[in-house]
């Protein structure tokens, strides 16, 4: 048998903050449980918890062989690696290093996906609340390339860690009673019982706040003190639910979006899940 390393890719704001603070809280009963959650590549601080380091240094190659540092504290044992910034790597070539430093390996991708229209206002929303983003959806949505295409990327990852090694699994209360027993499960786990966070992970702004913080943005750009305060007292008063629906697109704009990638997602529904629609 060979051994098998986990790659959780996102992609984002598919939980996978959380999932991460969950791998970190619980690395030790992860380990008796025979998954090992390596820190290499991890920044684990006081907001992230993720290897995106791992992910970043695909973009050079990993000329500072990271991957092989992961490698040697791995050892034999079966791992789990966790990053959404693995959804912007996109080049089959650039995951070379994987490869390579985890040669004789089964390397088995996990993606969580969620519909287009609710990942392009979930990434706006997370760009108004925390980067200062000032410009409408329609623009913004102009400069994500292919983050949307889910189809290009899960092909990209079968064909560097070959045919049926990634699990795809849609992120949405229809589809799984609790998101940290569903990705355990993923893990060959059964997580059924274990505590779960308190209080929300990296939670994003209700529909109203995007618009407050939005004005804010925009109104207080050249007056930092003021903008902070304004954001501050935004973020405590309008937070919203995780799975929470957003109402910035327009009805005709989310339509158009989703028949932009019906196709590809329908084809994704078909070999990944063995149904018609990836979507309701």
């Amino acid at each position: 048998m060979k051994p098998i390393l986990y790659l959780h890719v996102g992609v984002h704001k598919t939980g996978t903050t959380a999932i991460q603070k969950f791998l970190f809280d619980y690395a030790d009963r992860l380990n008796e449980a025979g998954i090992f959650r390596p820190v290499t590549g991890a920044l684990d601080n006081a907001v992230s918890w993720g290897h995106h380091e791992l992910a970043w240094t695909l973009r050079d190659g990993d000329k500072s062989g990271l991957w092989r540092k992961a490698r040697m504290e791995i050892a034999g044992k079966k791992a789990v690696v966790s990053s959404e910034e693995f959804c912007l790597i996109r080049g089959a070539h650039s995951y070379a290093p994987v490869r390579d430093a985890f040669d004789g390996w089964s390397i088995r991708p996990i993606c969580y996906v969620q519909r287009q229209d609710q990942l392009l206002e979930s990434i706006y929303n997370h760009h108004v609340k925390s980067l200062g983003e000032t410009e409408d959806i329609q623009s913004f949505a102009k400069r994500l390339g292919r983050r949307l295409d889910y189809k290009q990327f899960i092909d990209t990852l079968e064909g560097v860690f070959g045919q049926g090694s990634v699990t795809v699994r849609v992120y949405g209360k229809r589809e799984f009673d609790d998101l940290f027993d569903d990705f355990l499960l993923q893990l060959g786990v059964i997580g059924a019982g274990w505590n779960r966070p308190a209080t929300a992970v990296n939670p994003g702004l209700s529909s109203d706040g995007v618009r407050l913080m939005l004005k804010a943005n925009r109104a207080l750009k050249d007056a930092p003190d003021a903008l902070k305060r304004s954001r501050a007292q935004i973020m405590r008063e309008q937070s919203a639910p995780a799975f929470a629906a957003y109402d910035i697109l327009s009805a005709d704009e989310r339509e158009q979006l989703m028949k932009r990638f019906q196709a590809d997602n329908d084809e994704i529904a078909s070999r990944f899940l063995g149904r018609s629609r990836l979507f309701d």
